[in-house]
């Protein structure tokens, strides 16, 4: 592999922060990004990184805009792209047009990308390993008959979530003291917040554990050789969303911690995964364990796992 002299940062704050520490501990120059002129005092990076150029266009848009980044990458003359969390960082086509021009993407291939993005795909690729998944639509819901189908199938309570989301967003929690027709109407609520974030708007339905711990493996690759440096919890969320990370969880074992960290394994050598990513499982009251999805991207949470095991 051709050697990294040179990292574009497409993204902004903390994340960025830290890969311009560790690259000027690994002796890399780092390119960083300002929406527009006269904001730089507004983004530290630009004072720490070795050169910084501007998206010119305001707030986070430039950091969605793979057109004006890939530019700017050629006119760096940077050999890689570290996309950070958020923005791009998942995102399949930005990491294949990388690709193609014979930059490196820090991160999964692109191929990997597209398979995990699709949450329906991705619990299936889990199920085909033996990983225990919940009870969920096998395909996404897009009539009113299709939801009859598998509410009668699944039952009360489950959740509606995103078929391509991600942090939180698109999911909604449904008991059975709510109509088909109410639940059809949340649905479509789900389609348009979704369409503010995300392409696709498409759901599924899936089996909801109200009291369940959500436990996520930290999972490191080079597409032949897998590790996992342990576990964190996030079970304190507010509408889905982490408020607080700890690590290890209290409610594992070293035999339960053990078997659930060769499957993070089984899927990751299953997807010759590459870079660092993160397994995530729900656990219930009863120590049975469910496959959630995969976060295939550094995650906020990493400065967690990296006190515990000493690893940056």
């Amino acid at each position: 592999m051709k050697e990294i002299k040179k990292i574009l940062i497409a993204n902004r704050g903390e994340i960025a922060l830290r890969i311009i520490r560790t690259c000027k501990e690994m002796g890399i120059k780092t390119v960083a990004l300002c929406p527009e002129k006269g904001q730089e005092s507004n983004f530290i990076e630009t004072s720490l990184a070795d050169e910084y150029y501007f998206l010119e266009r305001p707030g986070a848009q430039g950091y969605l805009d793979i057109k004006r980044i890939l530019e700017i990458a050629k006119k760096a003359k940077v050999d890689a792209i570290h996309p950070g969390y958020g923005f791009l960082a998942e995102n399949w086509l930005f990491a294949k047009l990388c690709d193609k021009q014979k930059i490196k993407f820090i991160g999964p291939h692109y191929s990997v990308l597209k398979k995990l993005e699709d949450k329906i795909e991705a619990k299936k690729l889990a199920r085909k390993l033996k990983i225990p998944t919940l009870p969920m639509s096998e395909e996404p819901i897009n009539s009113l008959k299709d939801l009859k189908k598998w509410i009668f199938k699944i039952y009360p309570p489950f959740v509606l979530k995103a078929r391509r989301g991600g942090g939180g967003i698109g999911i909604r929690a449904i008991n059975g003291e709510i109509t088909i027709g109410e639940i059809f109407t949340l649905a479509l609520g789900i389609k348009k917040q979704t369409s503010l974030a995300f392409s696709d708007t498409e759901f599924f339905l899936e089996k909801y554990l109200p009291e369940a711990k959500h436990i996520e493996f930290q999972i490191i690759g080079d597409g032949e050789k897998f590790v996992h440096l342990g576990e964190r919890e996030c079970t304190i969320q507010r509408r889905f969303q982490k408020l607080l990370e700890e690590a290890p969880s209290l409610a594992l074992d070293e035999k339960l911690r053990e078997k659930m960290g060769n499957l993070a394994l089984a899927l990751a050598k299953e997807l010759k995964y590459k870079t660092v990513g993160t397994v995530e499982f729900l656990l219930d009251k009863n120590k049975n364990f469910y496959f959630l999805e995969v976060n295939p991207r550094i995650q906020v949470e990493h400065p967690v796992t990296e006190l515990i095991s000493g690893i940056d």
